[in-house]
């Protein structure tokens, strides 16, 4: 899942079912509620680089789970992306997981994180000096 911009949603932004191997980098998840849901962790994963913007108006949470997962301890490796904060407290606050809720056993890790925004979209050469030059597109 790469180069996707996911905004607006009156639901999840991006759903994790469990799988074997899943790969997001690139992308932008914005004001969905919640950003990232959980119903099952995934065997192999590697989430990183995206940027994350929860539904602040709403109260949206970055990432919520399962109300009931026994199984476990899984920890989820959501480090190097962009929350749109490098408050980690404030990250940690609207992350609904098992440090939370006893019945779910999967945890969130999201430091170290992305200190500002990171790459997501790609651009040639002639389009990053077209920047600098002032040309618009």
């Amino acid at each position: 899942f790469r180069d996707n911009v996911v905004e607006n949603c009156p639901g999840v932004g991006v759903g994790f079912g469990g799988c074997l191997n899943l790969t997001m980098h690139g992308n932008i998840v914005d004001r969905c509620h919640p950003c990232l849901f959980f119903g099952e962790p995934c065997d192999v994963q590697a989430v990183h680089n995206n940027h994350f913007f929860r539904d602040v108006e709403n109260g949206g949470y970055w990432v919520e789970m399962v109300a009931w997962y026994p199984y476990g301890p899984y920890y989820i490796d959501l480090t190097q992306n962009y929350w749109g904060t490098t408050d980690p407290d404030e990250i940690s606050t609207w992350i609904l997981d098992g440090y939370d809720d006893p019945d779910v056993w999967m945890y969130i890790d999201f430091q170290p994180m992305a200190d500002g925004p990171v790459r997501t979209e790609r651009a040639t050469w002639g389009e990053v000096k077209r920047l600098f030059r002032g040309e618009v597109r």
